[in-house]
Parts: structure tokens; sequence; C-alpha cells
């Protein structure tokens, strides 16, 4: 246990940050597997939008620094890779 006051703060903070960072990863997870989901499905028109709605997430999440910015540049380059060679089918 920290027995300087500002080290007992500091772990209070850090618990809020955690369990708020868990909670956006998670969002985010569920939303891909959402994408993905449509993707398998082939339906387009569904999926461009929630594409559009998880591109947004992502940069916010790589902007706070939940995620890192290349993950999320990688995560939105492979999954519009899959929807481009969908629409081109």
């Amino acid at each position: 246990m920290p027995s300087r006051k500002a080290a007992v703060k500091k772990l209070r903070s850090d618990a809020k940050k955690a369990v708020y960072n868990k909670r956006a990863i998670s969002k985010l997870r569920s939303e891909i597997k959402k994408v993905e989901k449509l993707i398998e499905e082939k339906k387009i028109d569904e999926l461009k939008s929630a594409l559009q709605h998880l591109v947004s997430h992502l940069d916010k999440t790589s902007a706070r620094g939940n995620i890192h910015r290349n993950a999320a540049a990688r995560k939105v380059s492979r999954l519009m890779r899959r929807v481009n060679k969908l629409s081109v089918s």
C-alpha cells in the first residue's frame, strides 16, 4: 500500500482510467466483430455505415491513446481491403 498521499490519489485515478480504457477497447472489439459478420453475410448497404462508424471509433480510440495509432490504421486497412474485395466481386 502506498504511504504518500499523492501515491494513493494516483492509485485511485489509475483504477478509474483502467475501467474507462477497458470499456473503450471492449466496445471497439464488438464493433469490429459486427463489421466482420456483415462482411461474411455480404450485406453491403449495412456494411458501409457500420464501417464508417468503426473507422471513426478507431480514430478516436487511437487519439486518446487506448490503442496505438499504427494498430488502428492497420485494422482499418485490413477491413477496407476485405470490403473492397467484396464490392468488386
